[in-house]
């Protein structure tokens, strides 16, 4: 049984539902650990994710804009929230959540390659971020860069 005061606890058998792809659970345990912990930049930006995995853009992008609020620094949720703009086709805010992501942590591979998929899909050059990604270590950046830049 878990002790209805303790924020990790909900937090962390969400990460478990998550895992076993059942988001609607793991999106009620977040919620769980949010109303124990109204700070939990974590719980906000996973439970995010979740709601992405849903195709539930708009909730996700909220959820990750709070991650951010809480903690400025959240690279990943800069990602995570240009990843549901990508989806709602708003290239420009997307771009600009993957460029931040990078000002914070320049060798954010997947960030690199997430732009470089948004700068394409306007028009703008795109070789540059996938480039960059490869070099970073992520693979599925090298085989786009090497299918669509050489």
């Amino acid at each position: 049984r878990i002790n209805p005061d303790f924020a990790n606890a909900y937090y962390n058998r969400g990460l478990a539902y998550n895992d076993l792809k059942n988001y609607t659970d793991a999106i009620a345990d977040y919620s769980r650990a949010i109303r124990i912990n109204p700070d939990f930049a974590n719980a906000y930006y996973n439970r995010g994710l979740a709601y992405k995995k849903l195709k539930n853009y708009t909730d996700a992008i909220a959820d990750c804009s709070r991650a951010i609020r809480i903690n400025p620094d959240h690279a990943s949720a800069y990602v995570n929230r240009g990843n549901a703009y990508g989806k709602l086709k708003n290239y420009t805010d997307a771009i600009a959540d993957y460029s931040r992501a990078i000002r914070i942590n320049p060798d954010f591979a997947i960030a690199y390659y997430c732009r470089g998929l948004a700068k394409q899909a306007t028009g703008l050059p795109f070789c540059s971020d996938y480039k960059k990604g490869c070099q970073l270590g992520y693979e599925v950046s090298c085989e786009w860069y090497n299918e669509q830049c050489r």
